[in-house]
């Protein structure tokens, strides 16, 4: 039986315009080029005074209004403005024709899918990216233990039943991981869960050339992720430490690379680096433009992939292990996150190594000394993500489960 053409309304978390490669590739550009369509629902991220209609292909975003600029405010008109998703969304349902209602992330986005999906009897699926929180809760014990960071402990009780609620309605879940799969497992039972791991973006994959090895015999390690104390990027540091201490030869330096949501985090990090004698080997780069990101990526020799093993991460789909395999680099990085111990181990792309400086520092040595064993298990890396990290296969395997669904309904 040939498969119809399925239209999604979508309820993204996200501000106009997407930016996340999940989103924008995967929904927007692959399962719309399949003949499929998606209407989304979102708010703009600058301020605007009246509701907008973009349509571009098969794709129609309809923009609600963001009133507020000061930062009380801001969180409090959202908020009104996500409620008024139902309203635009109910007036689609009744406007065109919908065959599935789509939530991502947000909670509230959630309950107005699910209660969308309710009224006109159309499936619910809810695809969650992160467990947020779980990320709440440790903020109290990994970053400060202020009043700010109680409060969003015992706020991630509430979310966490909030979102096991919205998993057990909906027809299909989309976890980000196997693990989250795990997670959930006891309240999916009898349910069609789908994991939709992360893929290289586009612009990575066209970045790709052959990799040589370096003439000068000075290389450098990179590592792209938020700078935030959670994520203990100071563990870096000291692997870099380690590494020279081990090998005081090799010429190494690390980049870290990416947005820095604490300031105070960023100065301890620099004085780390000064006391170690290490300032002139770190360099950190924050704001770079994505567009740019490949192409220092492609200036380094190996990626680190390292995660504070908490539950959160563990449960995650990384993004930089595939683009950084997407673009011939070898990565390094813990095996405690399943789902990057899996893309390395797989692809031979690297090493999983459990959360240790030793451990990790042995492996860059033997890599940083191997340098042809590092081009072939980076080139290695890269051919298993094209064929197994990619979102055009993922949006017919979409297109195949979500037609089933429609026919079982």
């Amino acid at each position: 039986m040939e498969n119809k053409k399925v239209s999604i309304l979508f309820f993204p978390k996200e501000y106009y315009p997407l930016n996340r490669v999940r989103l924008t590739e995967l929904y927007m550009k692959e399962f719309t080029n399949l003949g499929n369509k998606v209407t989304w629902i979102l708010l703009s991220d600058t301020i605007t005074e009246k509701i907008k209609k973009i349509e571009s292909g098969r794709n129609k975003s309809i923009i609600l209004r963001s009133k507020s600029t000061d930062k009380k405010l801001h969180r409090f008109f959202n908020m009104l403005s996500k409620l008024a998703k139902y309203k635009i969304g109910k007036r689609q349902m009744e406007l065109t024709n919908v065959d599935i209602i789509v939530a991502n992330d947000g909670i509230i986005d959630g309950f107005v899918a699910y209660l969308l999906s309710r009224k006109y009897d159309k499936p619910f699926v809810y695809y969650l990216s992160f467990l947020f929180f779980e990320l709440d809760k440790d903020a109290f014990t990994e970053i400060r233990r202020n009043v700010d960071n109680l409060f969003k402990r015992i706020g991630a009780l509430v979310k966490k039943r909030l979102y096991i609620y919205l998993i057990k309605k909906c027809d299909i879940f989309h976890p980000i991981s196997q693990m989250m799969s795990e997670y959930f497992a006891s309240y999916t039972q009898g349910k069609i869960v789908i994991p939709l791991p992360l893929c290289p973006a586009k612009h990575f994959r066209e970045n790709y050339s052959v990799r040589k090895n370096s003439e000068n015999h000075s290389y450098s390690l990179i590592y792209v992720g938020a700078i935030g104390a959670i994520r203990r990027i100071d563990f870096l540091i000291d692997l870099l430490q380690r590494i020279k201490e081990n090998e005081s030869e090799i010429q190494v330096k690390l980049r870290i690379l990416g947005p820095i949501p604490d300031r105070d985090y960023l100065r301890k990090l620099q004085n780390k680096a000064i006391s170690l004698g290490l300032k002139k080997h770190v360099e950190i780069l924050p704001g770079v433009p994505i567009s740019q990101v490949p192409d220092i990526i492609k200036c380094s020799d190996i990626g680190l992939s390292f995660y504070n093993p908490l539950l959160a991460y563990r449960t995650a789909s990384p993004t930089k292990v595939v683009e950084y395999l997407s673009l011939g680099m070898p990565v390094i990085g813990n095996r405690e996150v399943e789902d990057q111990k899996e893309v390395i181990e797989m692809s031979g792309g690297g090493f999983a190594t459990r959360y240790d400086i030793n451990e990790a520092a042995e492996k860059v040595i033997y890599l940083l000394t191997n340098t042809d064993k590092m081009i072939t298990m980076g080139e290695s890396g890269r051919r298993w993500v094209e064929a197994n990290r990619n979102y055009s296969i993922m949006a017919r395997e979409l297109d195949i489960k979500y037609n089933q669904l429609l026919r079982n309904k």
